[in-house]
């Protein structure tokens, strides 16, 4: 879905739940969805074959390999890819203002709109602390 631009699927997906909250959040899933699902993979592949034959060898099931090995050692890699979906969704974000979802790309909007620099500057201040903050 990240091929797609934010804009476009924010209303690709208007189209189909109509304005509101619902339509930012199911986009901002939708967006969010590559990074994770990416790092994840890359996070399970990357465990030596030997571990996993370790594993099976101790005679873990298939279930019990996932939960007690895999993961967690893949979940510094899966981490990484939350880390990226959040601070992606930040700036996504702003753009829910479009499809009647409000939040700060709203303020941002607003002063564009009038030409007010100071909201223009609070708003992506503001946006732009809550993406180091989240990545943090």
């Amino acid at each position: 879905m990240q091929t797609i631009p934010a804009l476009a699927l924010l209303g690709m997906v208007m189209l189909m739940l109509g304005p509101g909250k619902t339509t930012v959040v199911t986009g901002l899933v939708l967006y969010s969805l590559l990074p994770v699902v990416h790092n994840t993979f890359l996070g399970l592949d990357s465990i030596s074959p030997g571990i996993k034959e370790a594993a099976k060898g101790m005679g873990l099931s298939k279930w019990d390999r996932l939960f007690s090995i895999e993961l967690p050692m893949a979940f510094p890699m899966i981490f990484t890819g939350t880390r990226i979906a959040t601070v992606t969704s930040v700036g996504v974000a702003v753009f829910a203002t479009t499809v009647g979802g409000g939040g700060l790309g709203s303020v941002i909007n607003q002063g564009i709109r009038t030409q007010n620099v100071r909201l223009i500057l609070f708003g992506t201040v503001t946006l732009m602390a809550m993406a180091v903050v989240f990545d943090l």
